[in-house]
């Protein structure tokens, strides 16, 4: 499944590197990764989430509060699958949950190198890569399964991956994903904006997922905060908020929709 990043040719395997037939190779780390992105000119520049973040929603999903959520995604995987992949899995969690549901070929791929070496230490069976969603290297119809949490991508890419009559699951929030957490921290609760459906696939089936949170302990709080996007433009007199609330119970309110390529 995996493609050259440089020529577009096949990857294969070969021990501990990942060859295309133009001779272009691509050695995996020691953490058993492979870095696939092609801006690594750029070294000095963060890719992706950084350790604070990753680590955050490691603690906090490790918890399970989101496992609602992951059981909407694995109820809208059809059966007999050969292949799925995490498009902008972060640091592995949805990825390892849905391999136990569904053990076959699975590949992770997230831009920051930080969430993907965090994710290497979930499981080993899985193919953790260091990509960009925007240019993926997959083959051409090559993928069965494809989803996506909350996480940017570019869905002529999607369709490009994906096989005829593959499936594409795509996680949106609604308008009051997290109202009660971003009430707590704001003088004025912005909702979201609605997500557009994608044009470039079928839409089958969207569930609604809509579920009430207790969340205990003010680190989980925390770290629910610092795993979102807000954490990069609040200022600190309102994240300060948050401190010394151990308890709170919050929404969790978002769509999970199903695509086909046809």
């Amino acid at each position: 499944m995996l493609q050259c990043p440089v020529c577009k040719d096949k990857l294969m395997n070969k021990g501990t590197q990942w060859i295309c037939g133009q001779g272009h190779s691509y050695d995996l780390s020691r953490k058993n990764t492979l870095n696939l992105l092609m801006s690594q000119k750029r070294k000095s520049k963060i890719q992706g989430d950084d350790k604070k973040m990753v680590d955050a929603r490691s603690r906090f999903l490790d918890q399970g509060y989101y496992r609602v959520l992951c059981e909407g995604i694995i109820e809208q995987i059809p059966p007999h699958v050969t292949n799925i992949v995490d498009l902008g899995c972060g640091e592995g969690w949805y990825t390892q949950q849905i391999h136990r549901a569904f053990p076959v070929e699975t590949i992770g791929i997230d831009i920051s190198k930080t969430a993907v070496d965090k994710a290497s230490q979930r499981n080993k069976s899985i193919t953790w890569v260091i990509g960009s969603s925007y240019a993926i290297s997959l083959l051409d119809d090559s993928v069965d399964v494809c989803y996506s949490v909350f996480a940017p991508f570019d869905p002529k890419e999607v369709q490009r991956i994906l096989k005829e009559g593959g499936t594409f699951i795509q996680v949106v929030p609604d308008a009051d994903h997290l109202y009660e957490l971003k009430e707590l921290v704001y003088d004025a609760v912005r909702l979201n904006d609605p997500v557009p459906y994608l044009q470039e696939l079928k839409l089958e089936t969207e569930r609604k997922i809509d579920a009430m949170i207790e969340i205990e302990g003010n680190q989980a709080l925390l770290d629910l905060f610092s795993m979102t996007p807000y954490t990069y433009t609040t200022p600190q007199k309102f994240v300060s908020r948050l401190h010394g609330v151990d308890k709170l119970c919050v929404r969790i309110a978002c769509y999970v929709r199903k695509y086909t390529k046809n």
